[in-house]
């Protein structure tokens, strides 16, 4: 049944009926995937009986409720940082969730969970954004140091009247390179973000592109299907599909961007063009062989069981298209320059080692690979 029901809820589609025997095993995906509230909206209020027999199961409404109430507090925190923001001359683009619901993408602001809300800063304006979000009470993960504008695109935040019941956090950024595996490497490009917004949010045609990668990101250590849905229903609103395809060009992940496009057109039926995931290079060697990884019903069933950080540094070169390429990343990632390394250890909380920088850098990366520390390149990421 996860093989059918799933995918109707990402594609925002009313599922099949649930079979009595189904139904545990479907509540604990749902769950686990954080689905619930989709599955309220879709099964419709009342209508849940002609899918789940004997009704939508308890406490499923109230999951949706307490969504709605969270995402409309942090939509309200959004509107006084952009406030806050402009007020300093900084302008702040929401992008991913926090976007969608403002936009009318789900129909219902409860229909979509956010862990936290999404704001785009330009890297120039970044510091004074941070100093400004501090002066206003919000507390930062890692404590602020300008250098982190030299090795990190973004900060974390905590906003005042957070509760652990009801957690307000804020990521800001200043770069959206999800494509490198190691922060800062980007090197201050100008996000595609910035191409066609408006106050009302970004423009679907880069938006698309933006939330792909941070799918394709994360994907090797935690299926974010949540994300799948953002993409099965911006596609609805893409009106310039070439632009889908410059903007992708040139990009770390461009041919993997095409590939998760060609796959949620086959498996959800979404209306991407078949011309666009060939114009983005999907038919690269070593994109066919990891297009199974990133098929809906293989990350339904992984669910919250990561793969072996190797394994999952092995798909990560397959979508950047593998060869020199991923070769070049590597290399890139694992011997940083001087500048990078410096900007990186020269954060007040970082204790003081006698190990040289890179050594040091090394030694982080090796535990991380065993699972036996964070990632010294997102430490503020699971993978």
């Amino acid at each position: 049944m996860p093989d059918s029901f799933v995918p109707a809820l990402l594609a925002g589609e009313r599922p099949a009926p649930v079979r009595a025997e189904e139904r545990p095993r479907l509540e604990a995906l749902l769950e686990e995937h954080r689905l619930i509230p989709l599955a309220v909206a879709l099964t419709g209020p009342g209508g849940g009986d002609s899918v789940f027999p004997g009704g939508v199961p308890d406490g499923w409404v109230g999951v949706h409720r307490a969504t709605t109430l969270r995402n409309a507090l942090l939509l309200e925190m959004v509107e006084e940082v952009q406030e806050r923001l402009r007020a300093v001359e900084v302008p702040a683009l929401d992008f991913k969730g926090a976007a969608l619901v403002r936009q009318g993408v789900y129909p219902d602001p409860g229909d979509r969970p956010m862990d936290d809300a999404d704001l785009l800063v330009p890297p120039e304006g970044a510091a004074r954004a941070v100093n400004a979000l501090i002066r206003s009470g919000f507390t930062p993960w890692m404590r602020w140091n300008p250098e982190h504008l030299r090795w990190l695109d973004t900060m974390t935040f905590t906003a005042p009247g957070s509760t652990p019941a009801l957690p307000l956090v804020l990521d800001l950024h200043w770069g959206t390179e999800y494509g490198v595996p190691r922060f800062g490497r980007g090197g201050g490009a100008r996000s595609p973000l910035w191409d066609g917004w408006d106050t009302h949010g970004p423009a679907p045609e880069p938006h698309l592109v933006v939330i792909a990668e941070h799918i394709l990101k994360h994907i090797a250590y935690r299926p974010h299907l949540l994300g799948i849905a953002d993409l099965a229903r911006l596609v609805l609103r893409v009106r310039r599909w070439n632009r889908v395809v410059e903007l992708a060009e040139g990009r770390e992940l461009g041919g993997a961007v095409g590939l998760l496009l060609e796959v949620i057109a086959d498996e959800l039926a979404s209306p991407v063009p078949a011309s666009v995931p060939r114009a983005m290079g999907s038919r690269n060697p070593w994109l066919r062989a990891a297009r199974g990884r990133l098929r809906v019903g293989r990350l339904v069933v992984r669910g919250g069981a990561p793969e072996s950080r190797s394994v999952g540094l092995l798909l990560r070169g397959a979508l950047l298209g593998g060869g020199l390429k991923a070769g070049r990343v590597a290399w890139e990632t694992l011997v940083p320059e001087p500048e990078w390394l410096r900007a990186r250890y020269s954060s007040p909380e970082d204790p003081v080692s006698p190990l040289p920088l890179r050594v040091r850098y090394l030694a982080e990366v090796g535990r991380w690979l065993v699972g036996r520390g964070p990632s010294p390149v997102s430490p503020n990421q699971p993978g």
